[in-house]
């Protein structure tokens, strides 16, 4: 429980006003602590990684209960398989499968999103070698070719910090 990131949430989100957080593990207690269980503006979801609630604490799993009874959260499940356990292990819930990995060649006529031809991206997250910065910089370079217009925040510390500013540089 940190409340100085809680704040710092807080602050960021109110001034980006995004439409959407997607967010996995352990999110939802900072997220509570900023803004509670009201309603925003923005869409919060969550994608599960993995087999649905096995990596989290309980007041995690708590607060994940409470958003879902007040439905203000969506889950999207990168396979067939999560999307079913997910639905097994919390009933009825606003669940889509996005499988993992998909490419976005000839996206253009179907993905609605893409025609904005604008974009913010924020990923929050510890800089580790496990969370590979590094391609996420390489793959959104390549993004901006097409959408220069793009924006990419890092929001995040450790080890890898000033690695990935200074691949951010020469990317």
């Amino acid at each position: 429980i940190d409340l100085k990131a809680a704040s710092t949430l807080r602050k960021k989100l109110r001034n980006i006003q995004p439409d959407v957080i997607n967010f996995h593990l352990s999110f939802l207690t900072t997220y509570y602590l900023a803004f509670g269980a009201r309603k925003q503006r923005w869409k919060l979801i969550e994608t599960f990684h993995s087999v649905p609630g096995h990596d989290l604490t309980k007041v995690n799993n708590y607060l994940r209960k409470k958003y879902i009874k007040k439905n203000l959260l969506s889950f999207i499940g990168i396979s067939d398989r999560i999307t079913v356990d997910a639905r097994k292990k919390f009933g009825t819930i606003n669940i889509q499968t996005i499988y993992n990995g998909i490419e976005l060649t000839g996206c253009e006529q179907t993905c609605v999103p893409l025609s904005r031809k604008e974009f913010d991206f924020i990923c929050v997250a510890n800089m580790l070698e496990v969370k590979n910065h590094a391609l996420l910089l390489e793959a959104f370079s390549i993004f901006l070719n097409r959408f220069p217009k793009a924006n990419l925040l890092l929001v995040g510390g450790g080890p890898l910090l000033d690695y990935n500013k200074n691949l951010s540089s020469q990317l």
